[in-house]
């Protein structure tokens, strides 16, 4: 079972080593988090936690026209991830950042 409260303190947690600025905030039953860096670039993060699983699309800050859950997951733009832990979404969300 995935606690999800466990996973945005995590998330926020990687971003604050990564961005200056992390925000979240509950969005129509998703969890977005909002991360930017010194000169306006950053991500956003649309989060939706199941019993079994976790599921989030990440998109490009500059690439998001509104910066909601509703828009983001439905814009072409940007990458799923799914994991049936915290660890491995982690790893996940990090390594699309980096990639």
């Amino acid at each position: 079972m995935i606690d999800v409260d466990v996973l945005l303190d995590r998330v926020c947690n990687e971003f604050k080593k990564l961005f200056s600025r992390v925000f979240k905030e509950r969005q129509n039953g998703y969890y977005m988090i909002v991360a930017i860096g010194d000169h306006g670039d950053g991500y956003i993060v649309c989060i939706s936690g199941r019993r079994d699983y976790v599921y989030a699309k990440i998109v490009y800050s500059k690439d998001a026209l509104f910066w909601n859950c509703t828009y983001v997951l439905e814009s072409p733009r940007g990458l799923f991830i799914f994991s049936k832990n915290v660890d491995e979404f982690i790893e996940k969300l990090i390594s699309r950042i980096r990639a």
